[in-house]
């Protein structure tokens, strides 16, 4: 499946202008305008406190997506729903409204059916969330759809709410993670010969030739040579700057699966490993057998075709994740080209990107300041001339915003190939392909969803960029718990 960013990275000419706060950004410095410190109250003025509210789910799905509200569909009208959980791996979940007051989780009652669950198996994950987990040592072992009740308590009162939940054993045919994954983000991939073409008005036309046997020159590394942020005459500078944005692109992907900072996961991560070409312990591309590990370029551009429909990346979609995927031939991988090309064709981006494009500008590394500009440990300050806080500034933008966007592109695409999103309403899927949803913004064709807030898996075309510079994206509610194996998706009889 393909990810389309309508004017993606548009932001970079609106940010490079805005520098360090959008016009009307107010800041607030924790105090009120009478100066009471934070925390303190004023003896009898101060308020009763606020009731418990509780929302009990499992998998910490809200309640739009837990089955407990019903959703219209094109002539459908208040249609009921349940997900499915896998009764060896998930969780039921005590999570406090925005609105609530506090609770004492140790005041806590809850049960399932006919069954009372022991207090000791909560779990206090937060002062506003408990749970407790159901593993295959202690599994949800209630058949059929079970009402579960909690009640909590608290300094303003107590709150009772309730929750069904049905609960099935994973199928291996239905396992998207039978054992974990391992993913190769392979970097060198040269398929690809790239031209830049100015045009009237200072836009640049973006062409991709498609070249089996390579022109030399990684298709990654041409993308990030034709904006100047490698340069061409500058080995050193140009291993920097590559270095660098791989470092965004790394820790972004890193953080949506639910990795640490070192890759490591947890029992809360999706159960993959991710390596980029190069990293210690990486298996090599020539090492593919379809059978140990997945891999997907990141480099190069769409076919003709999609370089004229501004995809960004395409992948294949496995249902379930059942098998290891090839995303590195021709027509499919994460395209850093079509990015470029959506940039540079707009006149704003061609402008931002202007003082370090070849030709027009000079490329990073090129420029006298750019051995300290380009150091991890330079800091600005107004001492600094000729052009060094410029320099750094907009090496900064594009390292930070491309990677952003090619991070964002790139768990989009392995997703397609871990199995999202499936089409239908659960247990048999996760909403995609149902126009006219009233739980989703916009609708869109394939594989996507576009549920409130930003997730991974809605397009380019509906997402406010924005909106997104700044915020953490990551997979909706139900995409995660598929990934966490905590749902159970697709029919459980063959």
């Amino acid at each position: 499946m393909s990810l389309r960013f309508g004017a993606l990275l548009g932001t970079v000419a609106l940010l490079a202008a805005c520098q360090d706060q959008l016009p009307g950004a107010t800041v607030f410095d924790g105090a009120s305008e009478d100066s009471t410190p934070l925390g303190e109250t004023r003896g009898a003025d101060a308020p009763a406190p606020s009731a418990p509210r509780l929302l009990l789910t499992f998998n910490e799905l809200p309640r739009a997506l837990n089955g407990s509200e019903p959703y219209s569909w094109a002539e459908e009208e208040q249609v009921s729903f349940r997900p499915r959980a896998n009764a060896l791996d998930m969780t039921l979940d005590l999570l406090l409204e925005s609105e609530s007051g506090p609770v004492d989780w140790e005041q806590t009652s809850l049960g399932c059916g006919i069954e009372s669950l022991d207090a000791s198996l909560l779990e206090i994950r937060s002062d506003r969330h408990a749970r407790v987990r159901f593993t295959a040592e202690r599994p949800f072992a209630q058949e059929g759809a079970v009402t579960c009740i909690a009640t909590v308590a608290g300094p303003g009162g107590e709150d009772t709410q309730s929750v069904i939940l049905e609960a099935s054993p994973m199928p291996e045919r239905l396992d998207p993670f039978v054992t974990p994954d391992v993913w190769l983000v392979v970097l060198d991939r040269d398929i690809f010969d790239l031209q830049v073409t100015a045009q009237e008005g200072g836009t640049f036309l973006v062409t991709s030739a498609y070249e089996p046997a390579g022109n030399g020159v990684p298709d990654l590394d041409e993308a990030l040579m034709a904006i100047g942020l490698m340069s061409s005459s500058d080995a050193q500078a140009a291993s920097r700057a590559r270095g660098a944005l791989l470092s965004v692109i790394r820790d972004q992907t890193r953080q949506i699966f639910g990795l640490d900072a070192s890759g490591q996961r947890d029992e809360e991560s999706v159960p993959l490993t991710l390596f980029f070409q190069g990293d210690a312990g990486a298996p090599l591309l020539t090492e593919y057998d379809g059978k140990s590990f997945s891999m997907i370029a990141l480099g190069g551009d769409g076919t003709p075709d999609e370089q004229l429909t501004g995809l960004v990346g395409r992948a294949l979609v496995d249902p379930n994740n059942q098998d290891q995927e090839n995303n590195t031939t021709y027509g499919l991988g994460v395209y850093p080209s079509a990015i470029i090309r959506q940039v540079l064709e707009l006149p704003l981006g061609a402008l931002a990107l202007a003082p370090m494009m070849p030709d027009i500008g000079t490329p990073m590394g090129d420029h006298p300041q750019d051995e300290r500009v380009m150091n991890p440990s330079f800091e600005p300050d107004g001492a600094d001339t000729g052009g060094a806080v410029e320099r750094y500034q907009l090496y900064r933008l594009v390292i930070d915003l491309l990677g952003q966007a090619l991070a964002a592109t790139l768990v989009h695409e392995i997703g397609h190939s871990l199995g999202l999103v499936p089409p239908g309403p659960p247990p048999y899927g996760l909403f995609a392909q149902m126009p006219g949803l009233s739980i989703t913004d916009h609708d869109i064709e394939g594989w996507h969803i576009d549920t409130p807030g930003l997730n991974v898996m809605q397009t380019g075309a509906v997402t406010n960029w924005l909106e997104a510079v700044g915020q953490p994206m990551g997979f909706n509610p139900l995409n995660l718990a598929y990934l966490r194996r905590r749902l159970v998706v697709g029919a459980t009889e063959p």
